[in-house]
């Protein structure tokens, strides 16, 4: 089990493989902070990771940017439109 931090350099990293440089860059800046667990079950490595953004629009722009880059279940909380759960497992 580890845990800890990604950060914004690490969400614009992700932002870049599919959105434009700009649009990455204002992702990561809309940061707010995270928290992921990595763990494993039945052998797989797997993660929860919680996201917060400044905005609800950051945040689904988040949500497309992890579906598109294979991540596993993404949604944002309901009630908390600003924070992005993951949870996925490798295969």
């Amino acid at each position: 089990t580890d845990a800890g931090t990604m950060g914004a350099f690490v969400l614009r990293l992700l932002a870049a493989r599919t959105l434009d440089p700009e649009a990455a860059h204002d992702l990561a800046v809309s940061w707010a902070g995270d928290r992921y667990v990595l763990y494993e079950r039945t052998g797989r490595s797997c993660l929860v990771a919680t996201v917060v953004l400044d905005d609800a629009e950051a945040a689904a722009t988040f949500v497309e940017v992890a579906r598109g880059s294979g991540l596993g279940a993404v949604a944002a909380e309901p009630g908390a439109p600003e924070r992005v759960t993951l949870r996925g497992c490798a295969a």
